[in-house]
């Protein structure tokens, strides 16, 4: 597909992939028997954050809310079966790419990356009660050896040390359609 088109599939629960295509007229969509063209004009907001899961830690997502309230989202990965999904980040990325620059003749059109901010500020607040949990639960669980010891810090650091690249990602913010945020396409 050329970066004016780009299709995935979510999950099981869908029999085929969705796809978006770039045309003069606006967004074209088209899934599980769904088929429109959206003017690029109805685009009132676009946010791009990082949204990794257990089977694809490399899944990036672009929501595009229109002015009705309606919400299409464009993830990076493709589903081909149970845990298994595709990456599908670099053309991805060069069809999202391609969508800025033709939003960017359209004013009103708000961009922001990352999570919002009540998302940030909760998912923040898990993070640290889950560290402290299982600090707790590693501290009460008893070790009397250094390296039982050790190997508890070193579950917690790891712990950290992907919370802390999620989270840095996920940082709300906005941003123009000409300097799309680079840690949120995938390459």
């Amino acid at each position: 597909m050329s970066s004016n088109s780009y299709s995935f599939r979510n999950s099981a629960l869908e029999k085929g992939e969705n796809v978006y295509s770039l045309t003069d007229a606006g967004l074209e969509i088209s899934t599980q028997g769904y088929k429109d063209t959206i003017p690029y004009s109805e685009i009132k907001k676009v946010r791009l954050y990082h949204d990794p899961t257990r089977f694809a830690m490399d899944k990036y997502q672009c929501d595009l809310t229109l002015s009705n309230g309606a919400v299409f989202t464009l993830k990076s990965v493709h589903y081909r079966g149970f845990g298994d999904f595709e990456n599908r980040g670099s053309a991805y990325s060069a069809f999202l790419r391609q969508l800025h620059e033709r939003l960017k003749n359209f004013p009103g059109i708000i961009y922001h990356s990352g999570n919002n901010p009540g998302c940030f500020a909760g998912n923040l607040l898990i993070i640290i009660g889950t560290v402290i949990m299982v600090s707790l639960a590693l501290l009460y669980m008893g070790s009397s050896s250094t390296i039982g010891i050790l190997i508890k810090l070193g579950v917690v650091v790891v712990m950290l040390i992907f919370s802390i690249g999620y989270m840095r990602k996920n940082k709300p913010a906005t941003y123009s359609p000409d300097h799309l945020p680079e840690k949120l396409l995938p390459k």
